[in-house]
């Protein structure tokens, strides 16, 4: 994962920078391959305005997450939050969701207690003669 941290009308500390590296790593598990990754940082008057931007490999995985907040450290986490959300969400809608666990093979729950047979009970019978 590469991250480009980019500071405009502030300046940010060694720990700072640590910390914010620190927290991205929290996105990491819902990334594939090498994605490039821009933090933008902007102080406004009293505020910190963040945006993060999300370039993936695949068409069409580029995601923008932003913030505005009192404190650098909370407007980082919320964004990290949201880009997490963002990307989970995505990753989520490109489940084949008509697919089971096992690539569509799952064979219904076979009913229990009930007095009558099943369809495949019935042809076993008819193809035995009772």
């Amino acid at each position: 994962m590469d991250l480009e941290i980019t500071v405009r009308h502030t300046q940010l500390s060694e720990e700072l920078e640590e910390l914010i590296r620190n927290k991205v790593v929290r996105i990491e598990k819902f990334l594939r391959g090498t994605p490039r990754l821009e933090l933008i940082i902007e102080k406004e008057h009293e505020k910190y305005r963040c945006e993060m931007i999300v370039h993936a490999s695949r068409k069409g995985a580029h995601r923008v997450a932003h913030d505005l907040a009192d404190e650098l450290a909370t407007c980082v986490d919320h964004v990290v939050e949201k880009m997490g959300r963002q990307l989970a969400k995505f990753n989520d809608r490109k489940k084949d969701h008509h697919r089971g666990e096992k690539g569509g093979t799952e064979q219904p729950p076979a009913e229990t207690g009930s007095d009558e047979p099943s369809y495949e009970q019935i042809v076993q019978r008819e193809i035995k003669g009772e």
